[in-house]
């Protein structure tokens, strides 16, 4: 019995250390949880109201920026589809885009798109590539477009840094007859060198600019 009492000891020392080892993770843990949570709930705040669109953020945990943008337009629930479905004209209406590219679809709903964007020196430019999931309610007509990062499946385009955790919905739901309210919730990283106050001031500016293209091209808006 004695000569286990070294074998004992040492393995309720090894137990206690695991279990502080243990607690001492979980401890750190805590605040890192704490964080990403208040951030999920944290509420949205208008930022920029002008024109019959709204640009409201909340804080991501990283410090970069969600973005909500909401606007009512006119007309046919479909012209919306068919404005997203002419890339050629993507450039008219999407702020700073340079070109759009179809890399894929699968039948009518799914694209995979490659966007290039243009950036003021000294900053270089961007681009990323996105998969979207078009899905019309049958019974309303309203409209959702999910829209995921597809970035990694295709190589990056030279002299451009590769935009990451791209994620977002589009949204077209009917307010009244020929009346919808268009709305875009999204998140996106520019990668690179970009200070924080600078890439959530751009994102600002950028989504705001592209309702307004969005709208100049429903003819909803002459600014």
């Amino acid at each position: 019995m004695i000569t286990n009492k070294p074998r004992m000891m040492q393995s309720n020392r090894t137990g206690i250390f695991k279990r502080l080892l243990i607690n001492t993770m979980l401890l750190m843990l805590c605040p890192m949880f704490a964080i990403a949570q208040q951030s999920d709930t944290q509420e949205w705040r208008v930022v920029k109201s002008k024109w019959g669109i709204e640009i409201a953020t909340r804080p991501h945990a990283n410090g970069y920026k969600y973005v909500r943008a909401k606007t009512k337009v006119h007309g046919s629930q479909t012209d919306f589809v068919k404005l997203l479905d002419n890339i050629e004209i993507g450039p008219d209406w999407i702020a700073n885009c340079k070109k759009v590219e179809l890399i894929a679809s699968e039948g009518q709903s799914v694209r995979v798109v490659h966007t290039y964007f243009k950036a003021p020196w000294p900053v270089k430019d961007r681009d990323m590539v996105t998969r979207s999931n078009t899905v019309i309610d049958e019974h309303t007509g309203d409209i959702t477009i999910t829209v995921v990062d597809y970035g990694q499946n295709v190589a990056a385009a030279d002299k451009h840094v590769r935009m990451e955790a791209v994620h977002g919905t589009w949204s077209l739901r009917t307010l009244a007859e020929n009346e919808y309210e268009l709305m875009y919730e999204g998140y996106g990283e520019p990668a690179g060198k970009i200070p924080l106050w600078l890439a959530n001031q751009i994102l600002v500016s950028s989504t705001f600019d592209t309702f307004v293209g969005i709208k100049k091209q429903l003819n909803l808006v002459s600014p």
